[in-house]
């Protein structure tokens, strides 16, 4: 089944319901909690539930696995998801504390899994190409929102930068952006497309331009550049290749956003180093 984005993901499923291919699956991925339900004399049923989510969209259901309060968890339980790879073996490809949710986001084309714990802030969990994880390179995916486009360039109540396409910038910087880069490569080539963010919260925005077409794009990506703004004078801080739009993390360095570039290999976060990312 498609798990539907902003809802989550609740187990409808008991131990039977699952096929024999998905049984054993579990059987083998969680041999140690098996033998804990042996000896505490507990069927499967009591100690977890269950549900299927079509996350690639390709017809190959992963099993999402959500441990009851009780055996072993008391109210913040782990959800995990376990999937077939192509040689017909099953792996974890998730394990999160809390409930699970379907983000309007996708990191290498799988939905963004949000993790929600009471009292704590909620935790996104983005697909690397093999499996789901809550961080890259100790950066910490701390940011989850409910709709997957931001409204305004600015950060929001909690926080969230987006990109925002379809603006010029309060003092034109989107158009500045574009000359520079009309005036750097060929502007014969395909279309730019510009979106405005603020990376280092200074009310000024910086401008993240994508090519679009043949011209620009490959099997690798499309190339994209972010462009700051200073008295006017627009500069390149970025120049990289990625796979869909970027994203802004939560995290800083050098009083700038850090941000994360996906591409085949799985996600790279570049870091401003005082004069532009890396």
């Amino acid at each position: 089944m498609a798990c539907t984005a902003g809802e989550a993901i609740v187990p409808t499923l008991t131990f039977d319901d699952l096929t024999p291919v998905e049984r054993e699956a579990f059987d083998t991925l969680f041999t140690a909690e098996r033998a804990v339900m042996q000896t505490e004399n507990t069927d499967v049923d009591a100690a977890f539930a269950f549900q299927r989510c079509d996350l690639a969209a390709d017809g190959n259901a992963s099993v999402m696995v959500f441990a009851k309060p009780g055996l072993f968890c008391e109210v913040d339980c782990l959800s995990w998801a376990i999937n077939r790879t192509q040689d017909e073996h099953w792996q974890i490809i998730l394990a999160a504390l809390g409930p699970v949710e379907v983000a309007g986001s996708y990191s290498m084309s799988w939905p963004d899994l949000i993790a929600r714990v009471q009292d704590q802030p909620a935790i996104v969990h983005k697909y690397d190409g093999a499996s789901y994880r809550e961080e890259l390179e100790g950066l910490i995916y701390g940011e989850a929102f409910d709709l997957p486009e931001a409204v305004a360039w600015e950060a929001d109540e909690s926080g969230f930068v987006g990109i925002v396409p379809g603006s010029s910038g309060p003092n034109g910087e989107a158009v500045l952006a574009l000359d520079m880069l009309a005036n750097t490569i060929d502007p014969g080539l395909g279309e730019l497309v510009a979106g405005l963010t603020d990376l280092n919260g200074d009310d000024v925005p910086e401008i993240v331009v994508q090519g679009e077409g043949a011209d620009y794009c490959s099997a690798d990506g499309c190339r994209t550049w972010i462009i700051g703004v200073r008295n006017g004078d627009a500069h390149i801080l970025a120049d990289v290749t990625a796979q869909g739009s970027l994203e802004i993390a939560s995290t800083t360095s050098d009083g700038y956003r850090d941000v994360i570039v996906w591409g085949d290999a799985g996600a790279q976060v570049l870091r401003h180093d005082g004069e532009v990312y890396r």
